[in-house]
């Protein structure tokens, strides 16, 4: 987490800021956080650990769910549904190695730049690429 307040008092020292106690509140803008991909991806890895996204819809007519065990679920019509799809994806150890433990770096390549591609048995279009990934993160902006 050093490498966050490294970036954070760079960023600050730029605009002519600094972290006091008891001081101003500090003034940030959307151009002073993009210069921060170290913070961004630690705020991804508490939001990968912490978030837990329900998306609750009407039911357009009934049907029947099959559920993997091989049990069945009638779902009528108004009935409303909670779903909770994300945490497969967040929490597949293939995916995302160690999924339960923080790493505030977990987000960035070796060279500091933003991770966009997460692998699943050496194949891309998993992770950061599927689409399920940004159920946590998609109500703030992207950075």
């Amino acid at each position: 987490m050093a490498g966050v307040k490294e970036e954070v008092d760079k960023v600050l020292k730029e605009s002519g800021q600094k972290v006091l106690h008891g001081g101003p509140l500090i003034d940030l803008t959307c151009e002073m956080l993009k210069k921060m991909p170290i913070l961004d991806s630690a705020v991804d890895e508490t939001l990968h650990l912490t978030a837990t996204p329900t998306l609750i819809r009407a039911v357009s007519q009934d049907m029947t769910l099959n559920m993997a065990d091989g049990c069945k679920c009638l779902v009528r019509k108004g009935d409303r549904l909670a779903l909770f799809p994300y945490m497969v994806v967040q929490t597949d150890p293939e995916i995302h190695p160690d999924p339960h433990s923080f790493k505030y770096d977990h987000f960035l390549n070796p060279d500091g730049s933003k991770k966009t591609d997460f692998c699943k048995a050496g194949k891309k279009g998993f992770g950061v690429n599927h689409p399920l990934k940004d159920m946590p993160f998609r109500y703030r902006p992207r950075f």
